[in-house]
């Protein structure tokens, strides 16, 4: 378990996270491609194409 000092910090952690498990973790239901790939790209705003450090 992570202890959080900051809502701040636990918003970005939970931020980082959310991009990972949506953008980038393989799904076997979807021929390894990641959750994301099920969205139409006209429907996903700029902000969920950026790239995260």
């Amino acid at each position: 378990m992570r202890v959080y000092t900051s809502e701040a910090a636990r918003t970005r952690a939970l931020t980082a996270w959310l991009h990972l498990y949506n953008h980038h973790r393989t799904h076997t239901a979807l021929v390894d491609k990641p959750p994301i790939s099920r969205i139409p790209l006209n429907l996903i705003g700029a902000q969920h194409l950026r790239v995260l450090p």
